[in-house]
Order: C-alpha cells, then structure tokens, then sequence
C-alpha cells in the first residue's frame, strides 16, 4: 500500500485526545482505502508509493500532477480533514459496535503498529509494508481490475461480495459496514486524492529536509512486492565480508565436533566410521552448516542473505575444515582412535592374562 492510503487509514484509527491506535481499526480503514489507486488519476506514476520524495520531482511526476487536476490549496485539504475525520471516525465506531475488530477476530497476522509493519519484534517498524495477509487482502477482495493479474484499474473498484478465501471474510465484512455507511466512500475518494495531492505539493520540501527514502520497491498493492531496502543503512561491505566469514568459521566448529562425536556414537552400537567418511562429512556439513547461519543471521538483522555472503561463509567454512583436519592429525585418527579404542584395551586385556608373554607396544 501507499503513503497516500496509510496517512487517511492510520489518522482514522488514531484516537485525537490520547493518540491511541487501534491497529484492527486501522486494517479495515486500509483495505476501505485500497478502493482507490494512483493510476485512476495519473496513469503515468503507476507504481508510485509516494514514499520516495524525489520520485515525486521528476519531470514526469510533476506533468503528470499537473494533468490529474488534484492540486488543491494546503488550507482547503486541512479544512475538508477537519470537517470529515470525525465523521469517518464515527463510522468506524459503528462498525467496532458490531463488528470484532481485533487483529485475532479480523485474522490479521501480520504485525501491524503505528509507525508502519513490522517483521519480528526486534525490527524497526517500516511504513512501507504491510504484513503478506493485508497485502493479500488490499488487492483480492475487489473487483473491477483492468487486467487478470490484478496490478492495473483506471475504472472503479467495488469490494467483493464474499471472500476469496474463508479466512478473510471478516475483514472483508467489516470493511462492507465500514463501507456502506451513509457519505463514507466519497468521503474516502476526497480524503484519498488529498492526500495524493498533500504527498505531490510537499515532495519538493521533504527531499531538501531528507524526508522519506531514497527508493522503494514500489506498492505492493500494484504488484511490485516490497521495498527492496530496510529503513536503516545496510552494512557496508567489510562488516558484511566478516559476518560471512564468521559464519563460516562457526560452521566449520561446529562440524568438526561432529567427527568427535559420530565414532563414539557408532561406537556405542558396535561399528565403525572410516576417515574417509568422517573427512567428506566435514567438507559437506561445514559450508552447510556455515551457509545455514548466515542466512538465518541476516534474516533476523533484516538484511539480504545475498550469494556474494553465502559464497563467503560456504567457501571459509571449507577452507577451515581442510585446516583443523590437518593441524588435528587427519579425520583417520579420529576414526581409529574412537572406533577402535574398545577393540584395542581388549586385546591388551587378553594378552596381559600370559605372564610369560611380553606385552607388546602399541601405538596410538
């Protein structure tokens, strides 16, 4: 979804006196939104989220404003705001009356806050995104799409009269009430081509005060999927070089105990792993184990597991187990220590029994 819709939906789900938000009130309001589109205005800037200023300064943008006729005076936007957000407020209400609408009753998975989605509680909330279900939400429960894949409408589009799917029918209900109250939905249109208007007018502004991003994947509401960049800088390119490669070290740790441990395990059951075996595990498990970690680790960071990191870590995690296998003496050793300890004290045990006889020295 767009800056255009979530400045109108959030302002509705926000409480004036406490600045509460409700976030199942917020999701309705979204997904009521989601009835108008950038390209039934201005076909040119399909695709267009309005969360990147500068995108808003080209050229082409600014014709395109000038042809939809939406430009409006910053006092007539904040009057008709003041005179209808308490009207769209108490249709909400009306709704919350009969209506559930708790993230658990509406199915909303996704966490939804007040400064945008966010992917785990150690993320930063990011405008920009809405969670996999409202994105599913905001486009398949309407009709009226000028093509099969559902990525363009110049025409209006209607909310569908039942759910796509069964789990989304109560948003999709709750939005239906929201909807069909007296004045709402043109009350939305203007409130949605204000705020396009609000985001065009002031793009100039917020791009010399650095305000927004600098690029976006563009909406996914018009199926371009997420904003390809995190709000907060990547890491450079050298911390990214040592993350991978101490991925890759812990991998190779972490595999070479497992020579350690399978011989005694095999012992235990009476059989026996060759070197061989143990050496090719090792060269297997460890960029396996290393391209593993480097990939969940930069998940939780909110960062790309790009190809460039795994390679690193995959390819230090394969040098280090060639590494620890020779300064260890060789995966043979190991094989032969572990395995074959037991059969070696039984027969030192035997031939201890023959007094006359000397015990002979083995090696280890």
């Amino acid at each position: 979804m767009c800056k255009f819709h979530k400045d109108v939906a959030r302002d509705i789900a926000t409480n004036p006196a406490t600045n509460e938000f409700d976030a199942g009130k917020y999701c309705v309001a979204l997904l009521a939104m989601a009835s108008f589109r950038i390209e039934q205005y201005m076909p040119a800037m399909h695709g267009c989220d309005g969360f990147v200023p500068a995108e808003m300064t080209t050229t082409r943008a600014v014709f395109a404003f000038a042809e939809s006729h939406l430009d409006t005076p910053a006092s007539a936007i904040a009057a008709y705001r003041d005179a209808h957000i308490g009207h769209l407020r108490t249709a909400m209400d009306n709704t919350a009356a009969g209506h559930d609408l708790s993230l658990a009753a509406l199915n909303v998975p996704d966490m939804i806050t007040q400064g945008g989605y966010k992917h785990c509680a150690k993320m930063d909330a990011d405008p920009t995104k809405n969670g996999p279900f409202m994105d599913e939400a905001v486009v398949q429960l309407f009709n009226g799409y000028d093509d099969v894949e559902k990525t363009w409408a110049q025409g209006t589009l209607t909310l569908s009269a039942t759910a796509h799917r069964p789990e989304f029918e109560p948003i999709r209900s709750a939005a239906a009430h929201f909807m069909a109250q007296p004045g709402i939905r043109d009350t939305l249109k203007t409130m949605f081509e204000h705020s396009l208007a609000r985001v065009f007018i002031t793009a100039q502004d917020d791009l010399a005060a650095g305000k927004g991003f600098d690029k976006t994947d563009g909406c996914v509401m018009c199926g371009h999927g997420d904003r390809a960049d995190e709000a907060k800088p990547a890491p450079t390119s050298r911390f990214a070089f040592l993350r991978a490669a101490r991925d890759g070290f812990g991998g190779a740790v972490l595999s070479h105990a497992g020579c350690f441990a399978l011989p005694v395990i095999a012992g235990a059951f009476g059989m026996a792993v060759s070197g061989p075996f143990l050496g090719a595990m090792m060269l297997v498990t460890a960029p396996a184990i290393a391209m593993g970690a480097t990939w969940g680790l930069a998940r939780m960071r909110g960062e790309a597991a790009t190809p460039a990191k795994l390679g690193i870590s995959a390819g230090v995690a394969v040098a280090l187990a060639l590494a620890i296998s020779t300064m260890t003496g060789g995966h043979e050793k190991h094989a032969n220590h572990n395995g074959h300890e037991g059969h070696q004290m039984q027969d030192m045990q035997g031939q201890g029994n023959h007094g006359h006889h000397q015990m002979p020295v083995r090696q280890p």
